[in-house]
Protein backbone atom coordinates (compact mmCIF):
# COMPACT_ATOMS: atom_id res chain seq x y z
CA UNK A 1 0.00 0.00 0.00
CA UNK A 2 1.18 3.93 -0.36
CA UNK A 3 0.31 6.77 1.54
CA UNK A 4 0.95 10.71 0.85
CA UNK A 5 0.55 13.88 1.92
CA UNK A 6 1.85 17.36 1.47
CA UNK A 7 5.23 15.87 2.15
CA UNK A 8 5.91 13.44 0.10
CA UNK A 9 5.00 9.35 -0.12
CA UNK A 10 5.34 6.15 2.50
CA UNK A 11 5.30 2.68 1.68
CA UNK A 12 2.98 0.80 4.04
CA UNK A 13 4.27 -3.09 4.52
CA UNK A 14 1.75 -5.30 5.16
CA UNK A 15 3.16 -8.64 5.52
CA UNK A 16 1.19 -11.78 4.82
CA UNK A 17 0.51 -12.75 8.71
CA UNK A 18 -1.07 -8.86 9.36
CA UNK A 19 -2.31 -9.15 5.75
CA UNK A 20 -4.58 -12.10 6.97
CA UNK A 21 -5.52 -10.34 10.39
CA UNK A 22 -6.82 -7.55 8.72
CA UNK A 23 -7.79 -8.68 5.17
CA UNK A 24 -11.28 -7.13 5.13
CA UNK A 25 -10.00 -4.06 6.34
CA UNK A 26 -7.11 -3.89 3.64
CA UNK A 27 -10.15 -5.16 0.94
CA UNK A 28 -12.95 -3.22 1.45
CA UNK A 29 -12.00 -0.09 3.04
CA UNK A 30 -12.09 3.25 1.39
CA UNK A 31 -10.14 4.99 3.87
CA UNK A 32 -7.75 2.92 5.98
CA UNK A 33 -5.89 3.80 8.94
CA UNK A 34 -2.62 2.17 10.08
CA UNK A 35 -0.87 1.97 12.91
CA UNK A 36 2.55 0.33 12.78
CA UNK A 37 6.40 1.90 12.76
CA UNK A 38 8.37 3.92 10.55
CA UNK A 39 11.76 3.57 8.99
CA UNK A 40 13.80 5.63 6.88
CA UNK A 41 16.38 4.90 4.36
CA UNK A 42 19.98 5.79 5.18
CA UNK A 43 19.04 9.24 2.94
CA UNK A 44 15.97 9.43 4.83
CA UNK A 45 14.22 10.11 1.42
CA UNK A 46 12.36 6.66 1.45
CA UNK A 47 9.56 5.68 4.38
CA UNK A 48 7.90 2.83 5.03
CA UNK A 49 5.54 2.04 7.75
CA UNK A 50 5.58 -1.61 8.89
CA UNK A 51 1.83 -2.11 9.18
CA UNK A 52 0.51 -3.39 12.88
CA UNK A 53 -2.58 -2.50 13.54
CA UNK A 54 -5.21 -1.64 10.90
CA UNK A 55 -8.45 0.17 11.04
CA UNK A 56 -11.34 0.86 8.86
CA UNK A 57 -12.31 4.83 9.00
CA UNK A 58 -14.51 4.73 5.81
CA UNK A 59 -17.19 6.59 7.76
CA UNK A 60 -15.18 9.50 8.00
CA UNK A 61 -15.60 9.74 4.30
CA UNK A 62 -18.81 11.46 4.63
CA UNK A 63 -17.41 14.61 6.34
CA UNK A 64 -15.47 15.24 2.85
CA UNK A 65 -18.81 15.76 1.19
CA UNK A 66 -20.58 18.20 4.30
CA UNK A 67 -19.45 22.45 4.72
CA UNK A 68 -17.35 22.24 8.13
CA UNK A 69 -18.61 23.92 10.94
CA UNK A 70 -18.18 23.65 14.43
CA UNK A 71 -21.28 20.93 15.19
CA UNK A 72 -19.68 18.94 12.04
CA UNK A 73 -16.47 18.57 13.69
CA UNK A 74 -16.16 15.80 16.06
CA UNK A 75 -17.50 12.34 13.69
CA UNK A 76 -18.56 9.52 16.34
CA UNK A 77 -19.78 6.63 13.68
CA UNK A 78 -20.81 5.57 10.73
CA UNK A 79 -23.46 8.15 8.83
CA UNK A 80 -25.33 8.10 5.87
CA UNK A 81 -25.39 11.24 3.90
CA UNK A 82 -27.51 12.52 0.56
CA UNK A 83 -23.77 12.83 -0.66
CA UNK A 84 -22.82 9.22 -0.30
CA UNK A 85 -23.28 8.78 -3.90
CA UNK A 86 -20.56 11.28 -5.04
CA UNK A 87 -17.60 9.51 -2.56
CA UNK A 88 -15.37 6.89 -5.02
CA UNK A 89 -16.25 3.15 -4.34
CA UNK A 90 -13.46 1.10 -2.87
CA UNK A 91 -10.66 -0.71 -4.98
CA UNK A 92 -10.79 -4.55 -4.17
CA UNK A 93 -8.18 -6.05 -5.61
CA UNK A 94 -9.69 -9.52 -5.87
Amino acid sequence: MTIEDETGVANIVVWPKIFERYRQIVLDSRLVGVHGRVQFDESRQVIHVIAERMVDLSHYLTALAVPLGPEKMALTGPRQSRWDHSLPGSRDFQ
